[in-house]
C-alpha cells in the first residue's frame, strides 16, 4: 500500500489545476481591484486638491465620502467575481444583495436618516467646515461634516458628535469682535 509515483503525479496535477483555476484568478481579480482603487484613490485626491486650491472648503468632505463609496464598490465588485471564480452566479450575489439591502435598511433606518440629512447638508452648502453654528442644542465650531454626523468643538475645546439626523435647525453664528476670542482659541483653532 505504497505510493507510486503515478499517485504523486496525479496529486500534484490535482494542486496545479486548482492552482490555475481557482488560486490564480483570485489572485489577478485582487490586483486589479486594488490597481482600480489605487487609480480611483489619485484620481478624487488629485480633484480633492484642485478644489482646495479653488478656495472649496468641502474638498476634504466630500474626497474622504468618495474614497469610502469607491472603496467599498471595489470590494463589492472584487468580491463578487471571486466568488463566480468559484462558480457562484452573479445572480445569485445579487438577489442576497438585494434582500441583504433590504433587511439591513429597516435595521438601520436612523443611520439612513442621517446619511441622506448629511447629503442634503452637502448639497445645499447649509454650513461648511470652519463655520460656527448652532445646531442640535450645541454651539461650536464644525471641524468636520460627514454623510453620517457632525463633529463640532464647543468654546470650552470639547468635541461634539451630532448625527446629521438629529440636526432640525441651523443657526449660523456670525463671528464679530465679541465672540471672535471665544471660537478661535489655540484649544480650537486647528480643529
Amino acid at each position: 500500500m505504497g505510493y507510486s509515483l503515478d499517485n504523486a503525479l496525479a496529486g500534484f496535477a490535482a494542486v496545479g489545476m486548482f492552482i490555475v483555476t481557482y488560486i490564480l484568478p483570485c489572485a489577478v481579480i485582487a490586483g486589479v481591484a486594488l490597481v482600480a482603487y489605487a487609480m480611483a484613490k489619485s484620481l478624487v485626491r488629485t480633484f480633492s486638491s484642485k478644489w482646495k486650491a479653488a478656495g472649496s472648503r468641502k474638498a476634504d468632505t466630500v474626497s474622504s465620502m468618495l474614497l469610502s463609496v469607491v472603496k467599498w464598490s471595489v470590494v463589492y465588485f472584487a468580491a463578487a467575481a471571486i466568488l463566480g471564480v468559484f462558480g457562484i452566479a452573479n445572480e445569485l450575489i445579487l438577489a442576497v444583495t438585494g434582500i441583504f439591502s433590504v433587511a439591513l435598511g429597516f435595521a438601520l433606518q436612523s443611520f439612513v436618516r442621517d446619511f441622506i440629512a448629511g447629503g442634503s447638508f452637502l448639497a445645499s452648502d447649509a454650513f461648511n467646515v470652519g463655520d460656527v453654528i448652532s445646531a442640535a442644542g450645541v454651539t461650536g465650531k464644525v471641524q468636520s461634516i460627514g454623510l453620517a454626523r457632525t463633529i463640532l468643538v464647543d468654546a470650552e475645546g470639547s468635541t461634539h458628535i451630532v448625527p446629521n439626523g438629529s440636526i432640525t435647525i441651523i443657526t449660523k453664528i456670525n463671528i464679530t469682535d465679541e465672540n471672535r476670542g471665544k471660537y478661535l482659541t489655540e484649544k480650537n483653532a486647528a480643529a
